[in-house]
């Protein structure tokens, strides 16, 4: 059984890695530099963001998961109740700067950004699920979907 699921998890880490790779590829082509370069920093204050305000969730969600594991519903419950309470949290602070900093900001990056890492955050706290319950196949399918989603909506 560590076979097959090291082997599913090689192959879910290994087949969206090369998506991803591709997805660099093709991007610094169809965008100019200064385009490409936006595109860039958007990814960085998205991962940035996701990483500062929804880690926490996602690591003690796997940490904590198998001591819940006979309550698993009130235990998500608990957790989705956290994620939900920090996004609201975020759009909040970012609707707030948005619209108090008189500066002239692109405000629809910000607002895109906020969204996005949001969504990101929600990908990854699902795929520490599937690895929890020791569903490979279902963390690869959202490893593709997140690297695919990449790719065609980036």
């Amino acid at each position: 059984m560590l076979a097959r699921h090291s082997m599913s998890y090689v192959a879910s880490r290994g087949v969206p890695a090369l998506i991803n790779f591709a997805t660099i590829a093709i991007f610094s082509r169809m965008l100019s530099p200064s385009e490409y370069g936006r595109y860039a920093i958007a990814l960085a204050w998205m991962l940035l963001a996701s990483t500062l305000a929804f880690d926490w969730i996602r690591l003690s969600t796997l940490r904590l998961f198998a001591a819940h594991e006979t309550r698993e519903s009130s235990f998500l419950s608990a957790v989705y109740t956290s994620f939900l309470g920090v996004a609201s949290l975020i759009g909040i602070i970012g609707a707030s700067v948005i619209m108090l900093i008189p500066i002239s900001i692109d405000w629809q990056l910000i607002a895109l950004v906020l969204v996005l890492s949001a969504l990101h955050a929600f990908h990854e706290l699902s795929s520490e699920l599937a690895r929890a319950r020791l569903q490979p196949f279902e963390y690869g399918k959202l490893a593709l979907i997140r690297s695919t989603g990449a790719l065609l909506f980036g």
